[in-house]
């Protein structure tokens, strides 16, 4: 405070004045909370994802923790299991082998680990690319909310089908995933895997008299695919801003 009130560039401003700069970039104890700021959402999936730990959890076939990694406007998570002895340059391979594979490289990684561990994975990963670093990292103390929640529901849903013992958790990991993929999301009012790719997985609940589709051409498919997606991304970004708004209204009262 003393920094901020005495510097030559701010001229006194008094009590009021050097608290609202002051908060711009520092926490204190009991300052009260500012408004609520929402990450902007991004344009395509994949673009920008956040990631999350889980750990301390019974071995499972040689694994004790579990990497979580959500896309942030489709809200579609990718569940890797890790050792607990994993370092920046493992976890690296391992998104490189679970996430770039399929998806591409993302423009930021939303994360709440350290800085140093940060620099490292991103030196790994742009050096296993073998390229230049395009990339960021946005490093929150606490990370958006998004991979939170989504660690909290896949705790939750490995608790239902674990063992007693909770060591057969890694058995489980990719159904737990497909499930979390294909069920509704409350913020887009769509599954994240129809907001992904388009489309709706088939489901043994499905009736199988459905009306078969009629065959396009070539050219009419396309068009009409690249028409739905970009309906898709924009009902799901429409979804998701009137639940970010309505998440501002209720945190700044």
């Amino acid at each position: 405070m003393h920094n901020i009130y005495d510097a030559a560039i701010m001229a006194h401003p008094g009590v009021c004045r050097t608290q609202l700069a002051a908060a711009q970039w520092y926490f204190w104890p009991g300052r009260k909370p500012g408004k609520l700021q929402p990450i902007p959402l991004p344009a395509p999936c994949w673009d920008v994802v956040s990631t999350d730990f889980i750990v301390h959890l019974p071995v499972s076939d040689g694994f004790g923790s579990i990497m979580v990694v959500v896309d942030k406007l489709s809200k579609r998570p990718v569940y890797i299991p890790t050792h607990t002895t994993a370092t920046a340059e493992d976890i690296a391979k391992l998104f490189f082998n679970h996430v770039i594979r399929y998806y591409g490289i993302p423009s930021t990684i939303i994360s709440d680990r350290d800085p140093k561990f940060t620099s490292k994975f991103w030196a790994a990963l742009t050096s296993l690319m073998k390229i230049k670093t395009a990339m960021t990292t946005a490093h929150r103390a606490q990370a958006d909310g998004q991979t939170e929640r989504q660690t909290r529901t896949l705790e939750d849903s490995l608790r239902c089908s674990i063992s007693y013992h909770g060591n057969d958790w890694n058995e489980h990991l990719p159904m737990t995933e497909y499930v979390h993929a294909t069920l509704v999301s409350s913020s887009s009012k769509m599954s994240p895997f129809f907001v992904d790719t388009g489309r709706q997985p088939k489901s043994p609940l499905q009736s199988s008299d459905r009306a078969q589709p009629t065959e396009l051409s070539r050219v009419e498919y396309a068009s009409r695919f690249v028409q739905h997606r970009q309906d898709v991304i924009e009902r799901a970004r429409q979804n998701l801003l009137k639940a970010q708004a309505a998440q501002k209204n209720f945190y700044d009262k």
